[in-house]
């Protein structure tokens, strides 16, 4: 049987907000890299968008054969694959996937996004 990882109490209690005038997606990827220090089974990346959307792990490398170890995926330009993929690990239980991409770019993912929502709690999504 799976052990499914629970965000568990006081996660969110080494953070601090600032009210500061930045793009959210800046203010979103100091989040990210904050919850990647304290969660090592999240994982994921956005559909070519990692300079743009700030999803980069930077404490970690890219997933690829040479380091299985990274936690940074890159998509390419595959919204629907990305969400996809995400679901798969979602569903696999071990990990926490999370996916980027523009809200305007949603509409490739939708189905995707869709059927996730039916069956699991555990994934993070970045607009």
């Amino acid at each position: 049987m799976k052990k499914k990882r629970t965000f568990f109490p006081g996660l969110f209690d080494h953070f601090f907000f600032f009210f500061i005038e930045q793009a959210t997606r800046v203010s979103s990827g100091l989040v990210l890299n904050a919850l990647a220090g304290k969660l090592p089974e999240l994982v994921g990346g956005s559909a070519d968008l990692n300079p743009s959307t700030m999803t980069y792990i930077k404490s970690s490398t890219d997933f690829q054969k040479a380091t299985p170890a990274g936690r940074n995926i890159r998509f390419g330009v595959r919204e629907h694959a990305m969400a996809a993929v995400c679901n798969g690990i979602a569903l696999y239980g071990a990990l926490v996937p999370f996916g980027s991409t523009f809200l305007n770019f949603i509409g490739y993912a939708v189905k995707a996004f869709t059927v996730r929502f039916s069956f699991s709690d555990q994934y993070l999504c970045f607009l």
